[in-house]
């Protein structure tokens, strides 16, 4: 159903959208702290206490970044969120406003929820002008509701074009009922597989497996996806896109979860070969699905999602395989813990202070909660620094055993102190 080029509530229109009531206040509150922050940073810095630490000194700028957006932000509450014409609609912008015209709109989308909040999509036709999001109260409003009306949804539009697609194809039956029913079958055993998949991931992140029990179950989830694929010529696919077709992007879970434990008990000396391998696997990742034709799906969002879980695969992944073979250390120390401390968000992480040993500065350290409780400020740890099977150094920490929990320094021996 095409859109109307001629809103049906024209004799209303031009109409002006503002914030009113609570969004209002709260938009004033919100952006009104962000300016406060940056403002209390700025009287800070001209006072002359500069940030100590080139950390300091980025958090400095962020909140003063902060600050900056809640100028822009206060001062954008004057314009109106959108203006309605007959015709077209039209959202200021910080240089110049966007204008999207209604013949060059290909539909309006439900209204879907983030962390953020709710929001919808005004889709516009590939070519024809750039999709615009609304906050999703916006379609309370009756006018802009009105102006919305007789809009298809893209995305049912999408999968249902996908589906007689699928019942049209001889590939997968010789009628449309035994094409349905493929579908169908296919759908159920992607969920089990996915179902399968994701508890696997779960045991790997959350239990110690074998390296090479683990690495196994890895491939085998990987294999299986193929496999189903294959069987199914095209029916079941890798990425998910909009239409009826069941996925099996669940196969890299249980690699995911091998790079996480990497990420988090890997403690690597050498950071940089792999930030940089993360990097660029990231960017490459996302620079090439965001090249995918789509038409209602937000594409940079979900390239930029996928490109950050493939830096997470690099970097911990790597750092997993780093450290898949402990042979003999190369060098073992005693080190003292000069302090400790949790930190507490959605789960709690132990850390424990370190002095400097061999040519490391002295740093925090986080280690298990059973080796947190097991030591005190003042007492030593044991530490041995490995070559990995990348080649990249890193080391293991735990309890000293016998005379070295009294010494400290460099041991003499390669072989472990526990």
């Amino acid at each position: 159903m095409a859109f109307p080029a001629v809103a049906p509530n024209a004799s209303k229109l031009p109409y002006a959208l503002r914030p009113k009531g609570w969004r209002l206040v709260g938009s004033i509150a919100g952006h009104g702290l962000m300016l406060a922050m940056g403002l209390g940073l700025t009287a800070v810095l001209v006072k002359g206490a500069r940030p100590a630490s080139t950390g300091q000194a980025l958090v400095a700028l962020a909140f003063l970044g902060l600050g900056a957006y809640g100028v822009y932000r206060l001062w954008r509450l004057k314009d109106p969120e959108v203006e309605l014409f007959p015709d077209r609609l039209v959202r200021p912008g910080l240089f110049s406003p966007t204008v999207l015209y209604r013949s060059d709109i290909e539909g309006v989308s439900r209204t879907y929820t983030t962390r953020s909040g709710s929001y919808f999509n005004v889709v516009a036709a590939p070519g024809r002008g750039r999709t615009l999001i609304f906050a999703g109260s916006l379609r309370n409003d009756p006018i802009f509701a009105d102006w919305l009306s007789g809009a298809p949804d893209p995305t049912v539009v999408e999968k249902e074009a996908d589906r007689a697609s699928v019942l049209a194809d001889d590939s997968y039956g010789a009628t449309s009922a035994e094409r349905a029913n493929r579908l169908a079958w296919a759908t159920r055993i992607t969920v089990g597989f996915s179902v399968a998949c994701a508890a696997v991931a779960l045991w790997l992140g959350f239990f110690y497996t074998p390296p090479p029990i683990a690495l196994g179950v890895v491939a085998a989830c990987l294999a299986a996806a193929y496999a189903l694929v294959a069987a199914f010529k095209g029916l079941v696919i890798w990425l998910p896109r909009v239409g009826v077709r069941p996925t099996v992007m669940a196969a890299p879970l249980p690699a995911a979860a091998l790079a996480m434990r990497g990420v988090l008990t890997v403690h690597l000396l050498t950071v940089d070969p792999l930030l940089i391998a993360a990097m660029v696997a990231g960017v490459g990742v996302a620079v090439l699905l965001a090249q995918r034709t789509t038409t209602s799906a937000p594409r940079l969002q979900s390239a930029l999602a996928v490109g950050a879980f493939a830096a997470l695969l690099a970097y911990g992944g790597g750092a997993y395989l780093d450290a898949v073979s402990v042979g003999h250390p190369d060098q073992s120390y005693v080190v003292e813990v000069q302090d400790k401390h949790e930190s507490h968000g959605r789960s709690t992480s132990y850390y424990l202070q370190l002095a400097s040993w061999g040519d490391q500065p002295a740093k925090s350290v986080e280690v298990s909660s059973a080796l947190y409780d097991s030591v005190e400020a003042g007492s030593s740890v044991c530490l041995d620094h490995y070559r990995g099977d990348l080649r990249l150094p890193w080391f293991d920490i735990g309890p000293c055993k016998g005379a070295s929990a009294t010494s400290q320094g460099p041991l003499p021996s390669p072989a472990s102190a526990r």
